[in-house]
């Protein structure tokens, strides 16, 4: 008896510890969607950083590929970003956004429950959801 009691006792602490980004995201639910209660998370990713390099690689890759560059052409370019930000006095690993990748539930304005699946995009220490756009 003792056991399943300790055992019980365990899993409520664990489960009520959240993480700070998921706090954030409860908190824009409540604050911010037409109905809260209809909110069901689907899945909602770790956060995630993106440094001042993957975005310029992921605008080389955007701009070869839609100019029609050869991948060989995109990645030689690609591979060029790091040293020519550094000569040129930039972090190439300064953090820019971070952000979470969520699919959820929830009621529209209209009542019709819906699925999207969406870039919630956080502040620095993770506490605040800034914005969010669709994937």
């Amino acid at each position: 008896m003792r056991k399943i009691l300790t055992i019980i006792a365990m899993a409520i602490l664990l489960s009520a510890c959240q993480k700070p980004y998921e706090k954030a995201v409860e908190n824009y639910v409540k604050e911010s969607f037409n109905d809260p209660n209809s909110y069901e998370c689907v899945e909602l990713g770790k956060p995630q950083e993106c440094t001042v390099v993957l975005y310029a690689m992921e605008q080389v890759r955007a701009k070869g590929e839609a100019e029609g560059w050869t991948p060989d052409s995109i990645f030689n370019k690609t591979m060029e970003l790091r040293p020519y930000l550094i000569e040129h006095g930039d972090d190439p690993d300064a953090v820019l956004f971070r952000y979470v990748s969520h699919t959820y539930r929830a009621n529209n304005a209209m009542g019709a429950k819906i699925l999207r699946k969406e870039k919630w995009y956080l502040n620095d220490d993770l506490t605040k959801v800034i914005r969010t756009e669709p994937e």
